[in-house]
């Protein structure tokens, strides 16, 4: 009996490139609690945070991997946001499975403002 291992299939749960380049732009690559200019290389320098967390696996929900759901974010204020977990939901960082992103606003810059992220990678201010 042959037993080769199986190899898995790798699957990207991952958001496309057009959407994270549409993030990094709404951002002007600096982090968007802090404001920090962040550096080249995507998990080190800076995060893509999912405010409405993917789960284990992926998701299937079609905005996950959209504008409206990400953060860019340095490893430090993403380190705070996934640590202090009260906080996330109050301003808006981690979301509820069945919230959805483009309609819970977020607080961004310092705390300075808070503003809806937009599908197609923008902000819309609130009134």
């Amino acid at each position: 009996m042959n037993r080769t291992p199986m190899k898995r299939r790798y699957t990207a749960t991952g958001p496309a490139a057009d959407v994270i380049e549409a993030v990094y732009e709404r951002a002007q690559h600096s982090c968007e609690l802090c404001t920090a200019a962040v550096g080249p290389q995507r998990g080190m320098d800076h995060h893509l945070h999912h405010r409405r967390p993917r789960r284990a696996g992926g998701s299937k929900r079609p905005d996950t991997n959209l504008p409206s759901n990400l953060l860019l974010l340095c490893p430090t204020c993403h380190e705070v946001v996934e640590s202090r977990r009260l906080a996330g939901y109050e301003n808006g960082w981690i979301l509820r499975s069945e919230a959805k992103p483009a309609e819970v606003p977020v607080t961004i810059w310092k705390g300075t403002r808070q503003v809806y992220l937009t599908d197609d990678g923008r902000y819309r201010w609130l009134a």
